[in-house]
């Protein structure tokens, strides 16, 4: 595994240790996040090389082995959010493939289901920002697979108020960086992808949340967070957000409304175009 120029090698099972006290908490972090298991999955679909799912299955089982304690890192509530997401991605990939029809996924959904009750109870009400929103996103996620409707609810309502908090009237996300607005609007553009799939009924709350999804989507392209090089506007980076793919395909699959944007000085962002050139200014 490596992350920022730090790599740990593992020879077997037992060297694998998901809270390393010779490595940074960044790196711990990103170790727990899982998001290998999406590099498994390429890879599966390009060589049909089952091991690489066999790989990301031992990591699975390896980790709920050593999840006892809940006084480290694996069990920090940013991590939970990301890891469930991605296990749960991953599981329901793996249960497509024919070889594993009759593979028993007890102890990986028990697991999934500890994480989001343990998460539910952990919420980052004092960090806040893009962290409680990951926190929302899954436990809304968690509430759909184990059809929790009051939770749904709750976990929606806080949703609402974290949006009216974070995205300005403009659409942009509050902190104003076009990387985290990328990250926070395709997890929002993935959360109503989920009303979809599980055939959630519009409501007022839902109806809120597919709007606030409209204006994020009008902000990004007028800023040109659809290009491939965006303007590196506060705290923003291509290495942040290089994994998010297809957002306008995504979006239109969806069939909501495609506002024109409303600008604001919210943002304080002007785009200027003229024949090739583009200019981005902050005016605020």
């Amino acid at each position: 595994f490596i992350f920022l120029n730090e790599k740990i090698d593992f020879k077997n099972d037992e060297d694998i240790c998901w809270d390393n006290k010779n490595y940074t908490v960044l790196f711990n972090f990103n170790f727990n996040y899982f998001n290998f298991l999406n590099t498994f999955k390429t890879d599966y679909k390009i060589r049909k090389d089952i091991s690489s799912i066999e790989k990301g299955l031992k990591l699975i089982d390896n980790w709920i082995l050593n999840s006892k304690s809940y006084n480290n890192i694996m069990w920090a509530p940013y991590t939970i959010s990301l890891r469930l997401i991605n296990w749960l991605d991953f599981i329901i990939f793996v249960k497509s493939l024919e070889v594993y029809e009759n593979f028993d996924f007890d102890e990986i959904k028990q697991s999934i289901y500890k994480q989001y009750i343990y998460l539910s109870r952990n919420l980052e009400t004092d960090i806040r920002g893009n962290h409680l929103f990951e926190n929302l996103k899954t436990l809304i996620l968690c509430d759909l697979v184990f059809d929790r409707k009051k939770s749904f609810k709750k976990h929606v309502s806080l949703l609402l108020k974290q949006l009216d908090e974070q995205i300005l009237d403009d659409g942009c996300h509050f902190e104003k960086s076009i990387s985290y607005h990328i990250i926070v609007f395709e997890g929002l553009l993935r959360i109503v992808e989920w009303f979809k799939v599980f055939e959630v009924p519009d409501n007022k709350g839902i109806i809120k949340i597919k709007d606030k999804l409209g204006k994020m989507y009008s902000f990004y392209n007028y800023i040109g967070a659809n290009k491939k090089r965006y303007p590196l506007l506060n705290d923003s980076n291509y290495t942040m957000t290089n994994h998010i793919k297809n957002i306008n395909e995504r979006y239109s699959k969806l069939e909501l409304s495609k506002s024109k944007y409303n600008m604001s000085n919210d943002s304080g962002y002007i785009v200027f175009n003229k024949n090739d050139i583009r200019m981005t200014i902050d005016v605020g």
